[in-house]
């Protein structure tokens, strides 16, 4: 495995070994989300301490700490067959699907959590998810009251500067049209 996952490093043999320093980052970003601590706080709260990415890097994303809640591998399970390569030019890396059996080597390294503690984990994230979120900012709703916000923006002048003018344009995009700008011939913005 030439790139092993945060909280591992390769041996001379090429299996899997642990690296001390970043298991005990995976054990704290586990521990801090079953007790409740959402993605962003374990990431700010990772970069207060100044702890390194796995790439060097000194701040944490949301991304980052998603990833390691949803990689298997700190079971101690070793999952071959996430990816593959499309037979043709340019060889593209794609997500398995069920398009090519995936193999479960069980017990293959030392864990850093418990089945139990990642199985809660996946059960949060799942459970989080499913929360409905707010419309999207493209949505089709979203998409047509935008529309019509911008219709009435189009009555704005184009010469329009200034904090005092940016205020004008800004309740004329939330809705309240001044009676001034109603009154004056207007250049339609495109």
């Amino acid at each position: 495995m030439p790139n092993p996952a945060y909280g591992y490093c390769t041996n001379t043999n090429g299996l899997l070994e642990l690296n001390q320093k970043q298991a005990a980052v995976v054990r704290f970003i586990f521990d801090e989300y079953l007790e409740g601590n959402g993605i962003w706080r374990i990431a700010k709260s990772l970069n207060e301490q100044r702890i390194p990415t796995k790439t060097g890097k000194a701040a944490w994303l949301g991304g980052a700490i998603y990833i390691i809640l949803k990689n298997n591998i700190n079971t101690g399970d070793l999952l071959l067959q996430k990816t593959y390569s499309e037979d043709i030019v340019p060889f593209v890396r794609r997500k398995n699907n069920g398009e090519y059996r995936q193999v479960l080597i069980e017990n293959d390294h030392e864990p850093i959590v418990t089945h139990e503690e990642y199985e809660a984990v996946q059960r949060m994230l799942k459970q989080k998810a499913k929360v409905k979120k707010p419309a999207k900012k493209n949505s089709r709703k979203n998409l047509q009251s935008l529309k019509e916000k911008l219709s009435v923006a189009s009555a704005v002048p184009h010469t329009i500067v200034g904090r005092e003018k940016k205020e004008q344009v800004r309740s004329i995009l939330l809705g309240a049209v001044p009676d001034a700008y109603r009154q004056k011939n207007f250049v339609r913005m495109t």
